[in-house]
């Protein structure tokens, strides 16, 4: 027991990319529910240097939220109709 605590104590959890991570979920929530043009930008932007930091340090818990976050940055690109339309999907926009 005393064992586990000391190695814990030596090596501390690595959470590199977990804070920008989640703040890129956040962003990409309130991108989809409210204005998408403002929000999805930025959640692409911490989902990058978040992504980065979890690849490069390491962190399985940095990269599963970094991938939640671009699973929520494509639905909330979806609901959209001013970002489809920026990158060239406009026809997907009507018909949604």
């Amino acid at each position: 027991m005393n064992n586990k605590i000391a190695m814990e104590q030596i090596n501390p959890p690595n959470k590199a990319g977990v804070i920008p991570g989640l703040i890129a979920c956040a962003l990409a929530v309130a991108g989809i529910f409210s204005i998408g043009i403002v929000f999805v930008p930025l959640a692409l932007l911490f989902l990058c240097f978040g992504l980065l930091f979890s690849i490069l340090g390491g962190s399985g818990s940095g990269i599963a939220y970094n991938i939640l976050g671009l699973i929520l940055i494509i639905v909330a690109t979806l609901a959209s109709p001013v970002l489809l339309g920026i990158i060239g999907l406009s026809g997907l926009a009507l018909n949604l």
